[in-house]
């Protein structure tokens, strides 16, 4: 899987993250993410495949939630892994994201 892939499927627009949100990846999926994502809609996010997650991932989401909400629009998590969803818990930013009930 990419690092990040950005879909639209019957309006919705979702953002699928691949096994790592680190450092590492962070520069090529800052880009993919500004080419793939319409900031005029609601964003979906599936951190479903993320294995390994660091505070750079973390700044990505929260950049990006905060681009999203000053368009009005809205940021919800659709999936996550336990991994991810540890990680969100440790950082105290689950309620950025509103749970998704597709």
């Amino acid at each position: 899987m990419e690092a990040v892939t950005c879909t639209t499927k019957n309006n919705q627009q979702t953002v699928a993250f691949g096994q790592e949100l680190t450092i590492f990846q962070v520069d090529d999926i800052h880009q993919a993410m500004l080419l793939g994502i319409d900031f005029e809609k609601d964003v979906y996010l599936d951190l479903s495949q993320i294995k390994e997650f660091d505070t750079t991932g973390v700044q990505l989401l929260i950049a990006l939630n905060k681009s999203i909400t000053s368009n009005g629009k809205k940021t919800y998590l659709s999936e996550a892994s336990e991994d991810a969803q540890s990680c969100l818990e440790l950082f105290n930013i689950t309620d950025l994201f509103a749970a998704a009930h597709a």
